[in-house]
């Protein structure tokens, strides 16, 4: 389900008075805000927390392409989109 579609199905069965709360990464990667990537994009460290691996598991990961999109920031520092993480995690760490 991209972004959009993930709106869609929140807004579903509101009323347009609804208030409807959304993380701010979140908004600010569903419209390229002013957020820049690094603030958005999810570092190599952060992702080594979250899955209990070490910072170096991780850019092997981002070199063999298991998280789409990932980027290297300023030639040094691996970024994963927030999206990239949420789909390896859900293929169970395979690369969909």
């Amino acid at each position: 389900m991209n972004r959009r579609e993930a709106v869609l199905a929140a807004l579903q069965g509101r009323s347009p008075d609804d208030p409807i709360t959304l993380p701010a990464s979140w908004i600010l990667a569903a419209i390229g805000g002013e957020g820049s990537p690094a603030e958005v994009d999810m570092s190599a460290p952060q992702v080594a927390e979250l899955l209990g691996r070490t910072t170096n598991c991780v850019a092997g990961w981002c070199r063999l392409g298991l998280f789409r999109g990932a980027y290297r920031l300023r030639g040094r520092e691996w970024r994963i989109p927030r999206a990239a993480f949420d789909s390896f995690q859900r293929s169970g760490g395979i690369a969909a």
